[in-house]
Formats: structure tokens, C-alpha cells, sequence
């Protein structure tokens, strides 16, 4: 399995990517126009995107609901797949 680096020593793409979403312009404003069903999935001890700014997110969608997942940080369809499969599996389900 190839080493992950971060930071300085990270390769180029991955520091492009890296600026590219910092620099982006906010497209918060436009959450509550969706009219789909959202399902936000976040890792109960994610720091990159913390389970309280996940639930933030979802109560801006007016169909959106956010899932937390135990065990699991910024990664959770690698870190609990089952999880994961669980919560999308209920989500689709609930479509009808």
C-alpha cells in the first residue's frame, strides 16, 4: 500500500486538490433551494468535517438528513463499510 503524506511533502496533485477546495467560492447560500433527498454521512470522530458541521449541513437541506457513524473519522465508506451500506440501504428504502 503506497505511504500517505500530507502537508509539504505531499505530491503535487494532492496539494493542488488541497487548494483548489480551500480557494473555491462558498456555495453554502444554495443549500436550502435543493429539493432532493440528501443523506449526509459523517464519521462520529471526523475533525476534517466534524459531525456537528455534517448536521449543520443537513438541516440547511430542507430534505436532508445526516447519519453519524460510529468508529469511523473523515473515511467512513473505507472505515465501516457496512456501516456505511446500512444507512445508504435505509436512505434508498425510505424513497419508497
Amino acid at each position: 500500500m503506497p505511504k500517505i503524506t500530507r502537508g509539504r511533502h505531499a505530491p503535487p496533485s494532492e496539494n493542488r486538490c488541497r487548494t483548489a477546495m480551500r480557494d473555491r467560492p462558498a456555495s453554502t447560500g444554495l443549500l436550502p433551494t435543493l429539493r432532493v433527498p440528501a443523506l449526509v454521512v459523517v464519521g462520529a470522530e471526523g475533525q476534517i468535517s466534524p459531525p456537528v458541521a455534517m448536521q449543520r449541513l443537513a438541516a440547511a437541506i430542507p430534505c436532508a438528513r445526516c447519519v453519524e457513524i460510529p468508529a469511523a473519522g473523515y473515511l467512513a465508506p473505507l472505515e465501516q463499510p457496512l456501516a456505511v451500506g446500512r444507512a445508504l440501504t435505509e436512505f434508498l428504502e425510505s424513497l419508497g
